[in-house]
Parts: structure tokens; C-alpha cells; sequence
């Protein structure tokens, strides 16, 4: 347990962060009992425990490690301090390819990076490679919430209203998605991929945007 958290369905009031030594005797506690098949990195809010889970985990040599960090809630309040979010690119993604991929290198361009998601992750997907261009400039997306359940339709703006980023995202969208009051999420989706079409990047044959719709 890395944090608890004070919060209903309109935010976030508190977050009590598990201290950082108190953390590695959790980790500690857990491989030298019953070594775990798999690992799941969930909300992590400071770079201090990102850095404790990263040296943890390689000391332990754990495998199968899934790295899903909660960085909004759904109320749109923020679970990560922003020096957390560099520490989890910069050392604890790195240490974990290393595990994973012993051997070989990642390759530390961006335009080889990618994040996927689906519903409101697709548009977290793609709020990341705009936040981070640079560092993500791939994005896989099926059926994002363009809608204003999460907040997704702004980022439709925000594509029609600032300069184009290079972003190359695959998108799938269902014809028979969810209509609800945030809006028809198929016709949202339309929405953004015009959006998307109005980059010229997009229209490049070495930068095409790949689209499927289902």
C-alpha cells in the first residue's frame, strides 16, 4: 500500500502517503514469504517511493511486472506530484526493461515510444503522448472517451487550437459505442480523428494516421 486517500465522486481531499521505509518493509515482507508469479505498480504519488519500488524489485529480481500507475482520479484530481511522474520515466521504467529485456537496449527515442488504452485510458493514452511529446509519440487507442465523461472532449479543442504535435496514434472506434448523457462517444471519436486530420503530418505518407473503424 503505498497511499491512502481521502475522496467521493467530486475529489480528492487528502492523500496519506505510506512512508518510504515503511514501503520497502511491505515489498520485503511479500517476496520472502511467497515469491509473486507477477507485479502490478498501481498509485504511486512521490519519487521517493517510485525509487523504493524500483530498488526492491530489482533486488529481489521480480518478474512479469506491469507498471499501471494512477495518475488522475476520475474526478480529474491529481494522484502524482509532476517530480514523480520524470522519476517514473528516467529510473523506474528503465531498471524494469532492464529486468525484462536483459541484453538489450531500449531505445531512448521517443518516436519509438508507445502507450495504449482503452475508453477513458485511450484518451489518457493520448493525453500522455501530448503532455509528454517527448517521450511518447505512438498511441494505440480503442474506443476513447472523447466525450465529456472524463473531461476528453477538451482535448478535441485543444488539437484544433494549438500547433500540431507529432503524435502518430491508431485509433479503433465502435460504430455502436455508448450514448449517454456525456455525449454520442462515436461521433466524439469523429470528432477528434477530424481534428487529427487537420495536422498535415498526419496526411504524410511516412507519417500516415492509421485508421480502423469497427
Amino acid at each position: 500500500v503505498t497511499a491512502l486517500t481521502a475522496q467521493n465522486t467530486t475529489g480528492v481531499r487528502a492523500i496519506q502517503e505510506s512512508t518510504p521505509e515503511f514501503l520497502r518493509q511491505q515489498i520485503d515482507a511479500v517476496f520472502e514469504d511467497i515469491f509473486p508469479d507477477a507485479v502490478k505498480i498501481g498509485m504511486v504519488s512521490s519519487d521517493e517511493l517510485i525509487r523504493v519500488i524500483a530498488d526492491r524489485l530489482k533486488y529481489h529480481g521480480a518478474r512479469n511486472i506491469v507498471v499501471d500507475p494512477v495518475m488522475v482520479a476520475t474526478s480529474g484530481s491529481a494522484l502524482m506530484k509532476t517530480d514523480a511522474v520524470q522519476t517514473l520515466i528516467d529510473e523506474l521504467l528503465p531498471d524494469i526493461m532492464a529486468e525484462l529485456l536483459p541484453g538489450y537496449a531500449v531505445d531512448p527515442s521517443p518516436e519509438m515510444h508507445q502507450i495504449n488504452g482503452c475508453s477513458s485510458g485511450g484518451i489518457c493514452a493520448w493525453n500522455a503522448c501530448w503532455e509528454r511529446n517527448d517521450f511518447f509519440r505512438r498511441c494505440l487507442i480503442n474506443s476513447p472517451t472523447f466525450s465529456s465523461c472524463r473531461g476528453g472532449d477538451s482535448m478535441t479543442v485543444l488539437m484544433r487550437k494549438y500547433e500540431p504535435r507529432l503524435i502518430r496514434c491508431f485509433m479503433t472506434v465502435g460504430t455502436d459505442d455508448m450514448e449517454n448523457s456525456s455525449g454520442t462517444w462515436y461521433l466524439e471519436a469523429l470528432s477528434a480523428d477530424a481534428a487529427l486530420m487537420r495536422w498535415s503530418v498526419f496526411a504524410t505518407e511516412s507519417s500516415p494516421l492509421l485508421r480502423k473503424r469497427t
